[in-house]
């Protein structure tokens, strides 16, 4: 049963799709990039021996482009599971997966006491693992399993580190075979999305306990207790300023903004 901590760092996917977004990864032929880069919890895989199924798997979370059903990045965590029992999903994922998965992402969570919420103590570690399958020249099939991100702490340290998502990893076939399907010239380059792993740190951080002699009244998303609040905070005022995403052709998506009702100075009579 995925615990509160594993909800938390299955999204993220959301991170990889907003850094896909912000770089302009998916051509504008294929229409709004925020439907047709999908991100989903519900897709099963099925596993094949050959051409004989035996299993299926619905991992955390997944990415794909245009299709739910073929996606190329799946996301576990193991917290709850055990890592060996997570890498073997894992290779599972690059060996047996009936549609190609080009990155597995295994996120470990340790945490010295069972968590019970969603809260990270400094005792705690979290790191990850990408996962990838390798490929001979006159291969079809992966030769083996190798690793985009071997073991990397985020937590407590911090990371900069990224890995990178190019068009020919997202299972639409060869930046080349698009160019000329869509007739564009063929010197354009091919899309690439650097990940940066520091939102994982990210996600982490924001579910770090805060320090001992830091009160949770301090805390607006912490638990409460008895007794008088210390800091009275500051009351939300909502912005009138909201950002849009621009498409390579200079058109803005929608966004939602706030508009402040007009005052009516007969109304402070």
């Amino acid at each position: 049963m995925p615990d509160a901590l594993h909800e938390q760092f299955k999204g993220f996917a959301s991170h990889i799709k907003t850094a896909m977004l912000a770089q302009y990864f998916l051509p504008v032929q294929l229409g709004d990039p925020r439907t047709n880069i999908i991100e989903t919890e519900s897709t099963s895989i099925t596993l094949k021996a050959g051409d004989t199924p035996f299993g299926t798997y619905q991992p955390d979370s997944s990415l794909a482009i245009l299709d739910h059903r073929r996606p190329f990045l799946v996301v576990e965590c193991a917290h709850t599971q055990s890592a060996k029992n997570v890498i073997r999903k894992a290779r599972d994922y690059i060996y047996h997966a009936a549609v190609p998965i080009q990155f597995v992402v295994v996120i470990y969570i340790e945490t010295a006491q069972p968590a019970k919420t969603a809260i990270l103590t400094p005792n705690d570690t979290v790191s990850v693992s990408i996962y990838i399958p390798i490929f001979t020249p006159d291969a079809e099939v992966p030769v083996e399993m190798g690793t985009a991100i071997e073991r990397l702490e985020v937590y407590p340290a911090a990371t900069t580190e990224t890995f990178t998502i190019k068009w020919s990893d997202v299972n639409c076939g060869s930046w080349e075979k698009y160019l000329a399907a869509h007739a564009l010239s063929p010197n354009l380059p091919e899309p690439t999305c650097n990940v940066p792993m520091a939102a994982l740190s990210d996600i982490a951080q924001r579910l770090a306990q805060p320090p001992a002699d830091v009160s949770w009244d301090d805390v607006p998303s912490g638990p409460r207790r008895s007794g008088p609040r210390q800091v009275t905070p500051e009351p939300d005022i909502p912005s009138s300023e909201s950002a849009s995403l621009p498409t390579n052709d200079g058109r803005s998506f929608g966004s939602e903004s706030y508009v402040p009702p007009s005052h009516d100075p007969s109304s402070d009579a």
